[in-house]
Formats: structure tokens, sequence, C-alpha cells
């Protein structure tokens, strides 16, 4: 409780900082006029993909949890979703959502730990895959575009995270010799820092969590194929609600939409903010949001864009997961005045 409370404190501060910076050094003549002129309708339409984006993930739990035959309502799998934000917001690559959704699909559906962890392993993998795929696709519409070295360097660099990602899942799922083979390279790198001395606990911590991730996964593969295609359907138009938020802001702010190249620079956003460097991506987010969407404005709003993204796509889950969050301890008796 203590470290979330802390990754909590240090996200919001990053992440007020930034955006206060960004703002401060884009404003500019064009800038009061472009508020006055806004379409709060569309801005209005870019909540309310956002927040059915929630609807859209909730399902996506329910048909991978119904393809390995168990049931949980859509409201309560939507609870889930909800309720998993507000830790998935102040921890790296959203790590610390991915427990909480196991929780609650054991707690609420009464799903076994082993089948809830491969749902949510499997939804991971999924959003993994999406992106891997949507990648040469929006370098392609991008080429032309200006982007840093520095920048190509940290896209690369998430790329690659995600991609080592997607081979450890296939690679374990299809050899479990390789499972302790990857266990045992880890602890031996840990062991050469010479930070870590009890080497045979940490060597036992990675072997039983790599063999939990292989167990999940093959148990999905094997008995829940119907839920992980419907599931793929559903990461597909999840990620098109998410990355239509940004063409909205821009209708809203009477830009173009740029939908197509929005959409590109949306996918290596998302994969920039999945390295694990800062609670909630917070800095990253802001920093990486205002080089990539100042290919699509003019630097007198590019600050009011990035603020009003932030606001929508990460304050809306602060606010809203830690509402459900306290839902559900009064509705489990944890809460306490």
């Amino acid at each position: 409780m203590q470290r979330l409370k802390k990754y909590f404190v240090i996200s919001l501060i990053l992440s007020i900082l930034f955006l206060v910076l960004l703002t401060a050094f884009t404003v500019g003549p064009e800038t009061l006029p472009a508020l006055l002129k806004m379409k709060p309708g569309y801005l209005l339409l870019a909540m309310a993909l956002h927040t059915g984006s929630y609807l859209v993930w909730g399902m996506r739990l329910k048909v991978m949890a119904d393809g390995l035959g168990h049931y949980i309502s859509i409201k309560d799998a939507t609870e889930a979703v909800i309720s998993n934000l507000f830790a998935a917001s102040i921890t790296p690559s959203m790590a610390g959502g991915e427990p909480v959704r196991i929780h609650l699909l054991n707690r609420s559906g009464n799903i076994p730990i082993g089948d809830a962890s491969a749902i949510v392993i499997g939804e991971r993998v999924l959003d993994a895959l999406f992106l891997l795929i949507a990648t040469p696709f929006a370098l392609w519409i991008l080429k032309a575009s200006l982007m840093s070295w520095d920048l190509n360097a940290v896209i690369a660099g998430a790329e690659i995270l995600i991609l080592l990602m997607v081979v450890v899942s296939i690679a374990g799922l299809m050899n479990p010799k390789f499972i302790d083979r990857l266990s045992s390279l880890i602890t031996r790198g840990l062991h050469k820092v010479g930070r870590f001395n009890r080497t045979e606990h940490i060597m036992e911590f990675i072997d039983k969590e790599l063999w939990n991730f292989h167990n999940s996964l093959w148990t999905f593969v094997r008995t829940g194929k119907r839920g992980l295609v419907l599931g793929s359907v559903l990461t597909v138009l999840f990620w098109i609600m998410e990355f239509l938020i940004v063409p909205m802001i821009l209708l809203g702010l009477n830009q173009p939409p740029h939908i197509m190249m929005a959409f590109a620079v949306q996918v290596f956003l998302t994969i920039v903010m999945v390295i694990p460097i800062t609670p909630g991506a917070s800095g990253i987010a802001e920093l990486g949001g205002a080089a990539l969407f100042g290919i699509l404005v003019p630097v007198s709003i590019l600050g009011i864009v990035v603020v009003v993204w932030r606001l929508i796509t990460y304050y809306i889950n602060l606010v809203l997961g830690g509402l459900v969050s306290v839902k559900i301890l009064k509705d489990v008796d944890l809460y306490r005045d």
C-alpha cells in the first residue's frame, strides 16, 4: 500500500509538472482564439469513446473467460476493468492493474487463479500482437514525417521490448525447456550485478512465475480458442476507439482530424509508454505526446492537445478507477472510514 501511495504521488507530480511546462512553452498568440472557438461536443465525444472502451475491454474479459468455460457478467467484468485502472495508472507499464483484474475475476466469477491469470496474460499478449502488427503500417504512414533520432531510438527500444515479450510467450508455450533456460539466464545475470546474494531464492521465484506464465498461456491455447478469436476482434475494436480520441480532440479545436496519421502517431506513443521508466508513464506520455502530436498540429495549440488528451486518457482513469475501487472495497467489507 505504501508503494502504491508513493507511485501515486510521483505520477501526479510528474504529469502535472510536464503539462504545466509544456503549456507554458507552447502558448502563443493563436492559443486563446483557439480556446474560444473550441467545440465542446467533439471533446465530449472523445470522452465517450474512452469510457466506452471500458465496456469493450469488459466484453473482452468476459468472452475470454467464457472461452475457458467460466461465466462472468459484463457488469462484473467491466467493473473489474475500471477498478484496475487506478493501479494501472500509477505503476510502470500498467503492471499494477493485472493483479487487480486477476483477483476480481477470481472473486466475482469464481474463476480459479490459474485460469484468471491465463485470461489476463492472454489480454496482454493480444495487445502486444496488435501493436506489433500495427507498427509497420504506422511507419509507412509516417515515413514522410520528420522524426528525431532520439525519438526513433526510444520507439525502437519499446518495440524490441514488446517483441521480446511475444517471442518469450510463444517460445515458452512451444518448448517448456525454454522456461528453465530463461530462468537460469536471468538469475545468473542478477547474480553478476552483485546485489543479489540469495540467488537460490530468486531462482525459485523467477522459475515459478515463468512456469505460471507458460501454463496459463497453454491452458488458453488448448481450451479457449473461441475466446481468443473473439478477444482478438474486441482488441482491435478497443484500440480503434482509443485511437479515435485524438482526431476528436483535433476536430474540437477546429483542426483537420488527420485520422490515419493520428492512428499511426498513437501506435508509437503507446509503444513508448510501455517502457517501465516512470509510474503511469507520467512525463514520458507528456513528452512523447508533445513530440508526436507536433506532427499533427501547430505549436500554438500543441500544449492544449496534450493536456486534453492526458485529461481524458489518464486523469479520468484515475478518478473512475479510484471510485470503483472504493465501491468494491465497501462491497467486500474491507473499506474503513
